[in-house]
């Protein structure tokens, strides 16, 4: 029996449009009820919108991964072998989120996210594992995986080229 890891990363259509597919199933459903056929076109797309995601499989006892994007359950991606990723990271990223409505006004959010990579040799290549709101999550993460994996957790230094070294 393999051992497969199933990490889902993040939705394939962003937050909003994975709402309006929960609204569009509530309201197919609701239509369906009231015997009105074209209500299965809005539960299909709802589903479409509510339940596509982004994530990897990764293959323990073959050692590979697989990147992929999860339509109607259908997870479509190409297995590769992850022996050229040596070490495990978390990195802190900021991320924004801008909105504007149809009166002008602008809103916006921003908020830190811990993500855990695996990284190549260099550091320049990476495999995004998972998303966390907490550091702590992001490291009991890291730990899990690296013990399944075989892969130390070590900190962020991507190798500089010569030609970058030049520049500075």
């Amino acid at each position: 029996m393999t051992n497969i890891i199933n990490n889902k990363t993040s939705r394939f259509f962003p937050d909003v449009f994975a709402y309006i597919g929960y609204l569009m199933i509530f309201i197919g459903v609701v239509l369906l009820i009231k015997e009105q056929r074209w209500g299965i076109v809005l539960i299909i797309l709802g589903i479409l919108l509510g339940f596509s995601f982004v994530g990897i499989l990764i293959d323990t006892d073959k050692r590979t991964f697989k990147t992929y994007s999860s339509l109607f359950g259908f997870k479509k991606g190409v297995w590769e072998s992850y022996d050229d990723y040596v070490d495990l990271s978390i990195l802190e990223v900021n991320q924004k989120q801008k909105g504007h409505s149809r009166t002008g006004l602008e809103f916006s959010s921003k908020f830190m996210v811990y993500r855990v990579f695996m990284l190549d040799k260099k550091h320049r290549k990476r495999i995004l594992l998972q998303e966390f709101k907490t550091k702590e999550l992001a490291v009991e993460f890291a730990e899990v995986m690296s013990k399944s994996i075989s892969k130390p957790i070590k900190t962020y230094s991507p190798v500089i080229s010569k030609s970058s070294r030049s520049k500075r």
